[in-house]
């Protein structure tokens, strides 16, 4: 049979396979500490990420809409930032979440 598929002998059904849903997820909390003012006389928030991701990942991404990243864990940034992307790692699997983080400071 072409494409790698395998006629099943004697009238045997094909094997099943099984594929298990991951419980390995991205998912993280932030945290908007009190604004300080900053040299524009702007307010500045400090955001404390913390990731709360599923399955013990190895390594941590973080991306940030002002063009900051993070290879921490659990990031503190200051500034403008209004959405932020954890992407996590097990070997070679990876995933993603993007949340949008709402600070009126000006």
């Amino acid at each position: 049979m072409g494409c790698g598929a395998e006629a099943a002998l004697d009238g045997d059904p094909p094997p099943t396979i099984v594929v298990e849903p991951s419980e390995r997820s991205a998912e993280f909390e932030f945290e908007v500490v009190q604004p300080v003012l900053g040299t524009t006389n702007c307010p500045v928030a400090e955001i404390r990420f913390e990731d709360r991701s599923s399955g013990d990942p190895e390594r941590w991404f973080w991306e940030f809409s002002d063009g900051s990243t993070s290879l921490d864990q659990n990031p503190v940034v200051e500034g403008a930032v209004s959405e932020a992307t954890l992407s996590v790692i097990w070997g070679n699997q990876r995933d993603s979440i993007t949340k949008r983080i709402e600070i009126a400071l000006c």
